[in-house]
Protein backbone atom coordinates (compact mmCIF):
# COMPACT_ATOMS: atom_id res chain seq x y z
CA UNK A 1 0.00 0.00 0.00
CA UNK A 2 2.65 2.64 0.81
CA UNK A 3 4.54 2.04 -2.64
CA UNK A 4 1.29 2.66 -4.39
CA UNK A 5 0.73 5.56 -2.50
CA UNK A 6 4.12 6.49 -2.94
CA UNK A 7 3.57 6.52 -6.66
CA UNK A 8 0.14 7.64 -6.57
CA UNK A 9 1.75 11.26 -4.72
CA UNK A 10 5.03 11.20 -7.67
CA UNK A 11 2.32 11.35 -10.27
CA UNK A 12 0.00 14.05 -8.92
CA UNK A 13 3.07 16.16 -8.76
CA UNK A 14 3.26 16.42 -12.29
CA UNK A 15 3.87 19.25 -12.82
CA UNK A 16 1.51 19.46 -16.26
CA UNK A 17 4.07 19.82 -18.84
CA UNK A 18 1.97 18.16 -21.52
CA UNK A 19 -0.73 21.21 -20.88
CA UNK A 20 1.29 24.08 -20.36
CA UNK A 21 4.34 26.32 -21.07
CA UNK A 22 6.86 26.44 -17.85
CA UNK A 23 8.88 29.52 -17.97
CA UNK A 24 12.82 28.38 -18.95
CA UNK A 25 14.93 28.29 -15.94
CA UNK A 26 17.16 31.50 -15.68
CA UNK A 27 19.83 29.92 -14.03
CA UNK A 28 18.02 30.50 -10.28
CA UNK A 29 18.60 27.06 -8.31
CA UNK A 30 14.94 26.97 -7.58
CA UNK A 31 14.21 26.83 -11.23
CA UNK A 32 16.49 24.69 -12.30
CA UNK A 33 15.09 22.17 -9.04
CA UNK A 34 11.55 23.06 -10.21
CA UNK A 35 12.60 21.69 -13.99
CA UNK A 36 14.48 18.48 -12.10
CA UNK A 37 11.52 17.75 -10.26
CA UNK A 38 8.86 18.30 -13.17
CA UNK A 39 10.66 15.76 -15.16
CA UNK A 40 11.45 13.26 -12.98
CA UNK A 41 7.70 13.32 -11.48
CA UNK A 42 6.42 13.34 -14.98
CA UNK A 43 8.43 10.30 -16.19
CA UNK A 44 6.57 8.48 -13.09
CA UNK A 45 3.58 9.93 -14.52
CA UNK A 46 4.14 8.33 -17.92
CA UNK A 47 5.05 5.07 -16.85
CA UNK A 48 1.86 4.52 -14.14
CA UNK A 49 -0.03 5.53 -17.89
CA UNK A 50 1.63 3.42 -19.89
CA UNK A 51 0.99 0.59 -17.92
CA UNK A 52 -2.42 1.09 -17.13
CA UNK A 53 -3.16 1.67 -20.85
CA UNK A 54 -2.70 -2.04 -21.42
CA UNK A 55 -5.30 -3.00 -19.25
CA UNK A 56 -7.89 -0.30 -20.31
CA UNK A 57 -7.41 0.15 -23.89
CA UNK A 58 -6.96 3.68 -25.74
CA UNK A 59 -8.96 6.41 -25.95
CA UNK A 60 -7.33 8.87 -28.01
CA UNK A 61 -10.96 11.20 -28.78
CA UNK A 62 -10.23 14.86 -30.45
CA UNK A 63 -11.01 17.29 -27.86
CA UNK A 64 -14.13 19.21 -29.47
CA UNK A 65 -14.81 22.37 -30.63
CA UNK A 66 -16.07 24.95 -27.78
CA UNK A 67 -19.77 25.99 -28.30
CA UNK A 68 -20.86 29.64 -27.87
CA UNK A 69 -21.83 29.40 -24.51
CA UNK A 70 -18.78 27.99 -23.04
CA UNK A 71 -16.91 31.01 -25.13
CA UNK A 72 -19.41 32.84 -23.30
CA UNK A 73 -18.51 31.64 -19.74
CA UNK A 74 -14.76 31.57 -20.66
CA UNK A 75 -14.02 35.26 -18.68
CA UNK A 76 -16.52 33.07 -15.46
CA UNK A 77 -14.00 30.29 -15.40
CA UNK A 78 -11.01 32.63 -15.54
CA UNK A 79 -11.77 34.40 -12.54
CA UNK A 80 -12.84 31.00 -10.59
CA UNK A 81 -9.28 29.84 -12.62
CA UNK A 82 -7.39 32.69 -11.08
CA UNK A 83 -8.77 32.36 -7.46
CA UNK A 84 -8.83 28.79 -7.79
CA UNK A 85 -12.33 28.46 -6.35
CA UNK A 86 -13.84 25.30 -5.39
CA UNK A 87 -15.94 25.28 -8.56
CA UNK A 88 -12.84 25.27 -10.64
CA UNK A 89 -11.39 22.01 -9.10
CA UNK A 90 -14.80 20.62 -9.22
CA UNK A 91 -14.95 21.23 -12.78
CA UNK A 92 -11.30 20.99 -14.54
CA UNK A 93 -9.95 18.26 -16.43
CA UNK A 94 -6.41 19.38 -15.77
CA UNK A 95 -3.57 18.14 -14.24
CA UNK A 96 -2.56 20.41 -10.94
CA UNK A 97 -1.60 20.34 -7.94
CA UNK A 98 -2.10 22.95 -5.44
CA UNK A 99 -0.02 23.15 -1.57
CA UNK A 100 -2.29 25.45 0.53
CA UNK A 101 -0.57 27.18 3.73
CA UNK A 102 -4.33 28.53 5.25
CA UNK A 103 -4.26 30.80 8.40
CA UNK A 104 -7.35 31.68 9.83
CA UNK A 105 -7.91 34.62 12.37
CA UNK A 106 -10.95 35.77 13.83
CA UNK A 107 -12.23 38.35 16.93
CA UNK A 108 -14.67 35.87 18.24
CA UNK A 109 -14.04 32.20 18.17
CA UNK A 110 -10.18 30.32 17.61
CA UNK A 111 -7.48 31.53 15.30
CA UNK A 112 -5.85 29.03 13.45
CA UNK A 113 -1.84 28.96 12.88
CA UNK A 114 -0.84 27.81 9.32
CA UNK A 115 -2.02 24.85 8.12
CA UNK A 116 -1.07 22.93 5.04
CA UNK A 117 -3.40 21.30 3.13
CA UNK A 118 -3.09 19.43 -1.04
CA UNK A 119 -5.12 18.59 -3.28
CA UNK A 120 -4.17 17.01 -6.81
CA UNK A 121 -5.36 15.60 -9.93
CA UNK A 122 -4.08 13.78 -12.59
CA UNK A 123 -5.44 12.80 -16.26
CA UNK A 124 -4.60 9.32 -17.68
CA UNK A 125 -4.68 10.48 -21.13
CA UNK A 126 -3.58 7.26 -22.63
CA UNK A 127 -5.41 4.75 -20.70
CA UNK A 128 -8.66 6.86 -20.90
CA UNK A 129 -8.68 10.42 -21.45
CA UNK A 130 -11.98 10.92 -19.01
CA UNK A 131 -9.87 9.13 -16.10
CA UNK A 132 -8.52 11.19 -13.40
CA UNK A 133 -6.90 10.31 -10.25
CA UNK A 134 -7.27 12.50 -7.87
CA UNK A 135 -6.19 13.16 -3.77
CA UNK A 136 -7.91 15.59 -1.97
CA UNK A 137 -8.33 17.19 1.79
CA UNK A 138 -4.80 16.21 2.81
CA UNK A 139 -2.93 17.56 5.69
CA UNK A 140 -0.19 17.47 7.99
CA UNK A 141 -3.18 16.27 10.87
CA UNK A 142 -4.91 13.74 8.82
CA UNK A 143 -2.08 12.35 6.00
CA UNK A 144 -1.77 9.29 8.87
CA UNK A 145 -5.71 8.63 8.34
CA UNK A 146 -5.00 7.74 3.87
CA UNK A 147 -6.28 4.05 4.28
CA UNK A 148 -6.53 3.63 7.85
CA UNK A 149 -9.26 2.86 10.05
CA UNK A 150 -10.41 5.84 11.91
CA UNK A 151 -14.16 6.37 12.79
CA UNK A 152 -13.90 8.77 14.99
CA UNK A 153 -13.75 11.85 12.45
CA UNK A 154 -14.16 10.23 8.60
CA UNK A 155 -14.99 13.57 7.63
CA UNK A 156 -11.50 14.92 8.05
CA UNK A 157 -9.61 11.92 6.44
CA UNK A 158 -8.15 12.77 3.15
CA UNK A 159 -9.83 11.24 -0.06
CA UNK A 160 -8.18 9.34 -2.88
CA UNK A 161 -9.90 8.51 -6.25
CA UNK A 162 -10.72 8.23 -9.72
CA UNK A 163 -12.92 11.05 -11.40
CA UNK A 164 -14.91 10.07 -14.63
CA UNK A 165 -15.95 12.69 -17.16
CA UNK A 166 -18.59 11.79 -18.96
CA UNK A 167 -19.13 13.03 -22.65
CA UNK A 168 -21.57 15.82 -22.84
CA UNK A 169 -25.41 14.66 -22.94
CA UNK A 170 -28.18 17.01 -23.69
CA UNK A 171 -25.56 19.62 -23.27
CA UNK A 172 -25.24 18.88 -19.87
CA UNK A 173 -21.92 17.83 -18.35
CA UNK A 174 -21.58 15.55 -15.55
CA UNK A 175 -18.59 13.62 -13.92
CA UNK A 176 -18.70 10.33 -11.47
CA UNK A 177 -15.83 10.16 -8.86
CA UNK A 178 -15.19 6.56 -7.08
CA UNK A 179 -12.84 7.31 -4.48
CA UNK A 180 -12.07 6.06 -0.18
CA UNK A 181 -11.90 8.31 2.47
CA UNK A 182 -9.74 6.35 5.02
CA UNK A 183 -11.29 2.90 4.94
CA UNK A 184 -14.68 3.87 4.07
CA UNK A 185 -15.77 4.01 -0.13
CA UNK A 186 -17.86 6.41 -1.56
CA UNK A 187 -19.32 7.69 -4.70
CA UNK A 188 -20.05 11.18 -6.08
CA UNK A 189 -21.99 12.74 -8.73
CA UNK A 190 -21.85 16.08 -10.19
CA UNK A 191 -23.96 18.16 -13.15
CA UNK A 192 -23.65 21.62 -14.79
CA UNK A 193 -25.40 23.27 -17.93
CA UNK A 194 -24.08 26.25 -18.83
CA UNK A 195 -27.26 28.92 -19.78
CA UNK A 196 -26.89 32.34 -21.36
CA UNK A 197 -30.09 35.28 -21.57
CA UNK A 198 -28.81 38.12 -22.75
CA UNK A 199 -25.29 39.40 -21.57
CA UNK A 200 -25.51 36.85 -18.59
CA UNK A 201 -24.50 33.83 -18.51
CA UNK A 202 -26.75 30.98 -15.71
CA UNK A 203 -25.24 27.92 -14.89
CA UNK A 204 -26.74 25.91 -12.37
CA UNK A 205 -24.55 22.51 -10.66
CA UNK A 206 -26.41 19.49 -8.77
CA UNK A 207 -24.19 17.60 -6.74
CA UNK A 208 -24.71 13.85 -4.96
CA UNK A 209 -22.40 12.22 -2.58
CA UNK A 210 -22.74 8.98 -0.28
CA UNK A 211 -20.27 6.88 1.55
CA UNK A 212 -20.51 3.83 2.92
CA UNK A 213 -20.14 5.02 6.63
CA UNK A 214 -23.51 6.30 6.25
CA UNK A 215 -23.09 9.91 5.35
CA UNK A 216 -24.91 11.62 2.42
CA UNK A 217 -24.80 15.14 1.06
CA UNK A 218 -26.37 16.55 -1.97
CA UNK A 219 -25.85 20.68 -2.90
CA UNK A 220 -27.47 22.86 -5.45
CA UNK A 221 -25.92 25.93 -6.99
CA UNK A 222 -26.50 28.67 -9.45
CA UNK A 223 -24.42 31.12 -10.33
CA UNK A 224 -25.00 34.25 -12.45
CA UNK A 225 -22.52 35.97 -14.35
CA UNK A 226 -22.66 38.74 -16.56
CA UNK A 227 -19.48 41.40 -17.50
CA UNK A 228 -20.04 45.09 -16.37
CA UNK A 229 -16.86 45.64 -18.04
CA UNK A 230 -13.63 44.48 -19.54
CA UNK A 231 -11.93 44.06 -16.31
CA UNK A 232 -15.18 43.81 -13.88
CA UNK A 233 -17.47 40.40 -13.30
CA UNK A 234 -20.48 40.22 -11.35
CA UNK A 235 -21.38 36.94 -9.70
CA UNK A 236 -24.97 36.30 -8.09
CA UNK A 237 -24.97 33.01 -7.00
CA UNK A 238 -27.67 30.93 -4.88
CA UNK A 239 -27.22 27.54 -2.81
CA UNK A 240 -28.87 25.11 -0.97
CA UNK A 241 -27.87 21.21 0.39
CA UNK A 242 -28.64 19.02 2.75
CA UNK A 243 -27.00 15.93 4.36
CA UNK A 244 -27.46 13.07 6.64
CA UNK A 245 -26.51 13.92 10.67
CA UNK A 246 -27.81 17.42 10.54
CA UNK A 247 -30.88 18.87 10.58
CA UNK A 248 -33.02 20.99 8.27
CA UNK A 249 -31.60 22.52 5.01
CA UNK A 250 -29.00 25.02 4.40
CA UNK A 251 -29.36 27.81 1.86
CA UNK A 252 -27.94 31.21 1.21
CA UNK A 253 -27.41 33.90 -1.96
CA UNK A 254 -24.54 36.54 -2.43
CA UNK A 255 -22.83 38.33 -4.61
CA UNK A 256 -19.07 39.08 -5.96
CA UNK A 257 -17.67 41.71 -7.76
CA UNK A 258 -14.40 40.41 -9.14
CA UNK A 259 -11.64 43.24 -10.30
CA UNK A 260 -8.72 42.63 -12.28
CA UNK A 261 -6.37 45.11 -13.54
CA UNK A 262 -3.88 42.93 -14.64
CA UNK A 263 -3.04 39.09 -15.30
CA UNK A 264 -1.39 38.45 -12.06
CA UNK A 265 -3.69 40.95 -9.73
CA UNK A 266 -7.25 39.57 -8.98
CA UNK A 267 -9.39 41.79 -6.62
CA UNK A 268 -13.14 40.73 -5.56
CA UNK A 269 -15.41 42.51 -2.77
CA UNK A 270 -18.56 40.19 -1.74
CA UNK A 271 -21.51 40.25 0.99
CA UNK A 272 -24.38 37.38 1.56
CA UNK A 273 -26.53 35.84 3.65
CA UNK A 274 -26.90 31.99 4.58
CA UNK A 275 -29.40 30.09 6.91
CA UNK A 276 -30.89 27.01 8.07
CA UNK A 277 -34.68 25.42 8.57
CA UNK A 278 -33.33 23.93 11.64
CA UNK A 279 -30.11 25.88 13.19
CA UNK A 280 -28.37 24.71 16.07
CA UNK A 281 -25.31 26.10 17.52
CA UNK A 282 -23.11 24.42 20.21
CA UNK A 283 -23.32 26.28 23.42
CA UNK A 284 -21.04 24.09 25.71
CA UNK A 285 -18.66 21.68 24.13
CA UNK A 286 -17.87 20.39 27.49
CA UNK A 287 -20.32 18.20 28.01
CA UNK A 288 -20.89 14.74 26.84
CA UNK A 289 -23.04 15.36 24.02
CA UNK A 290 -22.20 18.56 23.50
CA UNK A 291 -24.97 21.33 24.93
CA UNK A 292 -26.69 22.93 21.79
CA UNK A 293 -29.37 26.05 21.16
CA UNK A 294 -32.82 25.43 20.35
CA UNK A 295 -33.57 25.08 16.91
CA UNK A 296 -34.04 27.70 14.49
CA UNK A 297 -35.70 28.41 11.20
CA UNK A 298 -34.64 31.55 9.36
CA UNK A 299 -31.26 34.03 8.35
CA UNK A 300 -27.84 33.15 10.81
CA UNK A 301 -25.29 35.22 9.46
CA UNK A 302 -24.73 37.86 7.15
CA UNK A 303 -20.94 38.41 5.83
CA UNK A 304 -19.01 41.07 3.71
CA UNK A 305 -15.55 40.11 2.89
CA UNK A 306 -12.94 41.77 0.16
CA UNK A 307 -9.83 39.66 -1.11
CA UNK A 308 -6.95 40.67 -2.79
CA UNK A 309 -5.01 37.93 -5.29
CA UNK A 310 -1.49 38.04 -6.31
CA UNK A 311 0.77 35.97 -8.51
CA UNK A 312 4.01 36.48 -7.39
CA UNK A 313 7.85 35.91 -7.92
CA UNK A 314 7.21 32.89 -10.12
CA UNK A 315 3.80 31.70 -12.30
CA UNK A 316 3.25 28.92 -9.91
CA UNK A 317 3.10 30.93 -6.77
CA UNK A 318 -0.12 33.21 -5.20
CA UNK A 319 -0.91 34.89 -1.83
CA UNK A 320 -4.10 36.14 -0.99
CA UNK A 321 -5.57 38.31 1.69
CA UNK A 322 -9.30 37.92 2.60
CA UNK A 323 -10.57 40.61 5.24
CA UNK A 324 -13.97 40.51 6.35
CA UNK A 325 -16.77 40.71 9.17
CA UNK A 326 -19.63 38.84 9.72
CA UNK A 327 -22.49 38.40 11.98
CA UNK A 328 -23.53 35.59 13.27
CA UNK A 329 -26.75 34.20 15.18
CA UNK A 330 -24.23 32.33 17.69
CA UNK A 331 -22.60 35.95 18.25
CA UNK A 332 -26.47 37.39 18.68
CA UNK A 333 -25.48 38.95 15.84
CA UNK A 334 -22.29 41.32 16.72
CA UNK A 335 -19.27 41.89 14.85
CA UNK A 336 -16.82 39.37 14.08
CA UNK A 337 -14.05 40.35 12.49
CA UNK A 338 -12.19 37.63 10.19
CA UNK A 339 -8.81 37.64 8.50
CA UNK A 340 -7.93 34.76 5.87
CA UNK A 341 -4.78 34.11 4.28
CA UNK A 342 -3.38 31.83 1.96
CA UNK A 343 -0.09 30.79 0.18
CA UNK A 344 -0.66 29.26 -2.70
CA UNK A 345 1.76 26.50 -4.74
CA UNK A 346 0.01 26.05 -8.05
CA UNK A 347 1.56 23.86 -10.63
CA UNK A 348 -1.22 23.78 -13.24
CA UNK A 349 -3.05 25.92 -16.00
CA UNK A 350 -1.98 29.19 -15.60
Amino acid sequence: MQKVIATLLLSFLSLSAQENNVTKPQGDAIDAYYKVLSTDVLSTSHYLDNTLSGYLGSDNNQTTKPTKKEILKKDSHSVDEFFQSKKYLDETDKTYVRIRFKTDLSSKGSDSPFKLKLTAQVPLSKSKSRFKLFLDDVDQDNIQKLGADNTQDQKRAPSLGVNYHLPDMLKMKSKYSLGIRGIYPFVRARYNRIFSAGDWTIEPTQSFRYSMKDYFKEETNVYCDTKLSNLTLLRVQFNRSTQSQKDGMDYGVGYGLFYSPSKKVGMSFGQGVSGNTKFKYVTDSNTTPATESASFGGINNYYINASLRHNVWRPWFFYEFRPGVNFARQYEYKANYTILIYLDFFIGNF
